[in-house]
């Protein structure tokens, strides 16, 4: 091509057909390795999962643990969560496979049933859009999650009604839940050691500086309520003789018999009082938990609302703002100002118990107490720590000792004799599950005594009331007596492992 002109177009359009696809190829492959917008959140069954899919199906998830468990997650739970999303899109793959699928009018009917949607049992699709709203969701992926809802249900469903149990796992499950050994038992318990044990001012500064975190102050808050609670309200109420004689017949229903006949007001009074006395005293609490949702609207300071309620002010604190003592102040009210500012009033708060309207007073900031402040637990700490080290030692050289008599050809009883001072060991009857004295319960330990053959000793076993040798003598026969009792039950429990399982 001699035209200049003619070479640049054709340049570029070789640019255009063979460059570009290159470079969005290898945009493309970074945005698919990265996690966040764009990329991957990992894979499963070697297929990528997209970022937006994977927290969509989490952003669900916690909106369900929310409900359950209130606004404030604690940090704790975020790695559940993220294991949780990951078992749920494994099982909608799982449904994929399967084929299964949730129609459009199954999903409309699942949607129709909410009674959240209802009024007076009848789906509301006005009250429908605006929930959903409230919930900052759109109906496309509010149906979208849900379809994935009614699609795990499908699975479940499948998944039960593959499951049998036969009766010799009905027979296995009697039999683990009521053998029985004799087992002779040698425990160390750390508490034995701590006498022999001191420790210099040195070693305990040093564990303090250590482990900063065991003696941390966590975030404290101080902070003030006014409302009224059901008890309150309730132990005033003094209903009328007509007011008790009009809720009897409003509410017939309430006071039918079973046969139709309904008893006369004399013989029910007692009944009605106290119906009569909830409903006004939780008519009461939402019309003062309305009351004061307007006065956060009007933004009404605290104490002015306080004097036009007439409410009374209680004041709690300083408590740890993660972990707020229930039988102190409720959790919801403590939750209502967990992010707030000092002096910020928190949501209105509408609990079975009452309804409240909180301010922050205080945030005390999370702070380290000076080594004379803790040293006492810090002294304990550090012994208690050796105190372990010392009997899991004993219980090592002990069990070495043990074995290698054994080994040679002592009998056990003969080689426990050589040992001074002697072992306290006892004699124990024990099952699978049941607690041991002096242990509790140590799954563990039942395992171990169980698992290995009759005469041998268990490696050392670590719990926390001790360091523990057991050696199973006898297995005690189990009477079969009993099984058809508990054969119905027994069946149900094991049905539910299965289905775990699978």
């Amino acid at each position: 091509i001699k035209s200049h002109t003619a070479r640049r177009r054709v340049s570029w359009a070789i640019a255009a057909v063979l460059i570009l696809p290159f470079v969005l190829f290898f945009h493309a492959s970074r945005q698919n390795t990265q996690r966040g917008p764009g990329g991957s959140a990992g894979t499963l069954f070697g297929k990528p999962i997209p970022w937006e899919t994977f927290q969509e199906q989490r952003a669900w998830l916690m909106r369900q643990f929310r409900n359950q468990f209130g606004d404030e997650l604690p940090a704790s739970l975020n790695p559940l969560l993220t294991q949780y999303t990951w078992d749920r899109l494994l099982l909608l793959e799982e449904a994929k496979r399967r084929r299964l699928r949730v129609s459009d009018a199954e999903l409309a009917d699942a949607i129709q049933r909410i009674s959240a949607f209802q009024d007076q049992g009848r789906f509301v699709p006005e009250r429908y859009r605006r929930l959903l709203q409230a919930m900052g969701t759109f109906p496309e992926a509010f149906e979208r999650m849900l379809r994935s809802d009614l699609l795990l249900e499908q699975l479940t469903t499948r998944i039960n009604a593959s499951v049998n149990v036969s009766e010799a796992e009905i027979q296995a499950a009697y039999t683990d839940a009521h053998e029985q050994l004799k087992a002779l038992l040698i425990a160390f318990a750390p508490s034995a050691f701590t006498h022999a044990i001191t420790a210099a001012e040195e070693e305990l500064r040093a564990f303090y500086d250590a482990h900063p975190d065991d003696w941390r102050i966590p975030e404290q808050l101080v902070v003030e309520y006014a409302g009224a609670s059901q008890d309150e309200l309730a132990s005033r109420a003094q209903p009328s003789e007509d007011a008790l004689h009009a809720f009897y017949e409003d509410h017939r229903d309430q006071f039918t018999k079973p046969d139709g006949t309904r008893p006369p007001f004399a013989d029910v009074a007692e009944a009605v009082k106290p119906q009569l006395i909830d409903a006004q005293v939780r008519k009461q609490l939402k019309a003062l938990a309305l009351d004061l949702e307007e006065d956060l609207e009007d933004q009404r300071p605290f104490e002015e609302i306080v004097r036009s309620r007439a409410l009374r002010v209680h004041t709690v604190g300083p408590f740890p703002a993660d972990a707020p003592d229930p039988s102190t102040i409720e959790l919801a009210i403590a939750q209502s100002v967990r992010t707030l500012h000092a002096g910020q009033l928190g949501a209105v708060v509408e609990t079975d118990r009452g309804t409240a309207l909180a301010r922050l007073l205080q945030r005390i900031p999370a702070r380290l107490p000076p080594f004379e402040d803790v040293r006492a637990r810090v002294e304990e700490r550090v012994i208690a720590s050796r105190a372990r080290d010392a009997a899991r030692a004993a219980a090592a050289a002990l069990h070495a000792r043990l074995a290698s008599r054994i080994a040679s050809g002592t009998r056990f009883e003969e080689a426990v004799l050589l040992e001074e001072p002697r072992p306290a060991a006892r004699m124990v009857q024990l099952t699978r599950t049941q607690p041991i004295e002096p242990l509790g319960v140590v799954p563990m330990v039942n395992d171990a005594a169980f698992r290995i053959p009759l005469g041998t000793l268990s490696d050392v076993i670590e719990t926390p009331e001790a360091l523990v040798i057991i050696r199973p003598e006898e297995r005690l026969p189990v009477e079969n007596a009993p099984l058809a009792q508990e054969a119905d039950a027994l069946r149900e429990t094991v049905l539910t492992q299965k289905r775990n399982t699978h």
